[in-house]
């Protein structure tokens, strides 16, 4: 990817470039959105397991 923005708007270098980075951005918030659903799935199970060592412990 470029390190710097075409100055001329329009021309085919700017499009291009705006292009890539809006493809890039989605491209980041949709992993983002994968990841985070992987933790509130992964924190679901720990505090599960957490909630189940605790009834555990207070049966004894």
């Amino acid at each position: 990817m470029k390190k710097y923005l075409p100055t001329v708007k329009n021309s085919k270098e700017h499009v291009d470039y705006c292009q890539d980075l809006y493809r890039n951005l989605n491209m980041t918030k949709r992993l983002q959105e994968k990841n985070q659903g992987i933790k509130l799935h992964l924190d679901f199970h720990l505090n599960a397991y957490i909630e189940y060592e605790r009834t555990e412990i207070i049966r004894v």
